[in-house]
């Protein structure tokens, strides 16, 4: 049997340097209320599907067919697992 996991990635707003954080400049960060969870479960292949608890809608990427951007919000998903890729680090499937 496989053991799921939670992971959570709480919000925040830059009040002022928008994008100069990573890249050495200054920054004003707030924290917000708002954020992300995954309850994950993973599998023995590439595949991901995922469940948006806030409407149902369904989403499912080949890791090992990753193609443009859609417009959707699998979009972020597909491009955290396209820069993870090209950073050599192993990554695999998981429902979501």
């Amino acid at each position: 049997m496989t053991l799921g996991l939670t992971v959570r990635a709480p919000g925040r707003v830059n009040l002022i340097g928008e994008h100069t954080d990573y890249n050495h400049g200054l920054v004003l960060p707030a924290a917000i209320d708002l954020e992300i969870r995954i309850d994950l479960v993973p599998r023995d292949d590439r595949l991901v599907r995922l469940e948006l608890v806030a409407d149902g809608d369904l989403g499912q990427l080949d890791l090992d067919a990753i193609g443009a951007p859609s417009g959707g919000w699998l979009d972020y998903v597909a491009g955290v697992a396209r820069e993870l890729s090209h950073a050599g680090l192993p990554i695999g499937g998981f429902d979501g």
